[in-house]
């Protein structure tokens, strides 16, 4: 039965009842059984590399299991607190939210597949966030930079410059336009503004514009 709306406040008052009745009829998942190693009680390593699983535990608390259910518990959990158990079981626990994530053709996937789906996508996030963030600028901006008169950046915020892709501690190359003239340097503080018009440059840049602006601290270590 479609959660849609009808043409009376009744009929849709009596959907709204049909369907918890039918959800409570319903059996909730049952946890996974953790696999282990043969002839012995020992749970099997988890299939996530440690540095996998950093990405992909955020990635998975975001999606929508059944209430009061043990995904639902389980999904909670701090990934720092993760038990051996716990890290052998990501992986089914992922395979049954896999529609969530990667959208309707993966109802056919099995759960090798979705295990490999993850893994490409979290080692994708890893080399991102691994390699120096490529910043081109403008001649009085980089000579600012050079000079130590200028210690932040600002850019229009989005998919490209966010707290993901901006994030403290990224190394950062600071470029003259896409000439060899280079300064390496490292991102100490990221922040928005709802008031991009009053930083320095912005309006020279980007006009009159009242999009959020990201502004992005970044100390220079050396020249390249």
């Amino acid at each position: 039965m479609k959660d849609t709306p009808t043409m009376s406040d009744e009929m849709d008052a009596w959907k709204t009842r049909q369907m918890a009745r039918m959800a409570a009829l319903m059996p909730p998942p049952r946890p996974p059984r953790v696999p282990t190693v043969p002839g012995t009680s020992e749970p099997l390593p988890c299939v996530f590399s440690d540095a996998e699983l950093d990405v992909i535990w955020p990635k998975l608390q975001n999606v929508t299991p059944r209430m009061m259910s043990f995904d639902a518990r389980f999904l909670r959990t701090d990934r720092e607190t993760l038990t051996t158990k716990g890290k052998a079981i990501v992986h089914e626990i992922a395979h049954r939210y896999r529609r969530q994530i990667f959208g309707k053709a993966s109802r056919t996937w099995h759960i090798a597949d979705t295990v490999e789906a993850f893994q490409k996508w979290a080692n994708r996030r890893i080399a991102e966030n691994m390699s120096p963030l490529f910043i081109p600028l403008k001649r009085e901006f980089f000579e600012a930079f050079e000079r130590g008169k200028k210690t932040a950046e600002y850019r229009l915020y989005g998919p490209r410059w966010n707290e993901r892709t901006c994030r403290v501690g990224r190394a950062v190359v600071l470029s003259f336009g896409y000439t060899h003239r280079r300064l390496c340097g490292e991102i100490v503080h990221f922040s928005t503004s709802a008031t991009p018009q009053l930083l320095p440059g912005w309006n020279a840049c980007y006009g009159d514009t009242h999009r959020t602006a990201a502004v992005i601290g970044i100390t220079v270590l050396r020249n390249t």
